[in-house]
């Protein structure tokens, strides 16, 4: 649910993993084996919402000059580049779900 893709598309071959691991593809994170790609976003959403939800606003995610400010969020390992934010922003992107509305 947190990627809103299907995790077991790619056989897990052992030449797919040697290849993952050792970063040579891009894309990699789609050769890993499904519990490792599994363990990495828990790993990327625990992250992300402990950083974005830090009480204390010098050091939240997004609040740090320092650390990149508002691009930080944009960038943090969570979205793995998969989000084009700029045709999010212009509404270039259909939602993924649009709930029926009854009146």
């Amino acid at each position: 649910m947190l990627t809103n893709k299907q995790i077991h598309k790619q056989v897990d071959t052992a030449e797919n993993i040697h290849i993952a691991k050792q970063g040579k593809s891009k894309g990699t994170y789609d050769l890993l084996p499904i519990h490792e790609r599994i363990a990495a976003v828990i790993d990327h959403c625990h992250c992300f919402c402990v950083q974005f939800m830090t009480k204390n606003p010098v050091k939240r995610l997004g609040c740090v000059p320092s650390h990149g400010g508002e691009r930080a969020i944009l960038v943090h390992a969570f979205f793995n580049n998969k989000i084009d934010w700029n045709a999010l922003e212009e509404k270039r992107i259909p939602p993924p779900f649009r709930p029926k509305i009854v009146r």
